[in-house]
């Protein structure tokens, strides 16, 4: 399973493979966190922090780009096997959740701070709506940003790598952190987020 997108008859094997080698390390983390909940903190951020910094020195120092062909732009053959498909850089998305999933068990035991914030927002029709705006604008940021890239634009390798290194994170984090509160917009507040 480990090398299953090498294999050509399934073209997605390798993002199988990638979310496999996650799911490995994933008991490690919540062992850590029900021993001691800040250790298991510490460790889900340290590793999210490895992937954004290891995605960005990797496109830094390769001088890769975002993986659009164009004639302006010179061939990076290596960028989706030594980049792309490898599960380092793409797991900053993957601890997102499992920090979201952090958030979730502390706030279905009763921890008081937790129930309290979410509370908050779930009894705010304005921050409902607030979190549902600035989630909505924040995805259209990330997703349209690139289009200037797209059609020939051409970004300095800061840019690439900030972009490369960050837009998972962010699309993740926009969806987990402020779509998701905005939810008693589209479906019945009663039955939104029962205990």
């Amino acid at each position: 399973m480990l090398w299953l997108g090498k294999f050509l008859f399934l073209f997605q094997g390798w993002y199988l493979a990638v979310d496999f080698q996650l799911f490995i390390i994933t008991p490690f983390l919540l062992l850590a966190y029900k021993k001691n909940k800040k250790l298991g903190w510490l460790l889900t951020f340290l590793l999210f922090l490895g992937s954004v910094i290891t995605a960005f020195v990797m496109i830094y120092v390769n001088e890769w780009r975002y993986p659009i062909i164009s004639p302006k732009l010179k061939p990076q053959p290596n960028f989706m096997d030594d980049f792309y498909y490898k599960p380092y850089i793409r797991s900053s998305a993957y601890f997102m959740g499992i920090f979201s999933g952090f958030i979730y068990f502390e706030w279905k035991n009763g921890n008081q701070k937790v129930v309290a914030i979410i509370d908050k927002i779930k009894n705010s029709i304005f921050l409902r709506i607030l979190f549902y705006v600035v989630g909505i604008g924040l995805t259209q940021f990330v997703i349209w940003v690139i289009v200037p890239f797209q059609q020939g634009e051409i970004w300095s390798n800061l840019s690439q790598a900030l972009y490369n290194s960050l837009n998972r994170y962010f699309f993740i984090f926009i969806q987990s952190w402020f779509l998701n509160w905005s939810l008693p917009l589209r479906i019945r507040s009663d039955v939104w987020m029962q205990k």
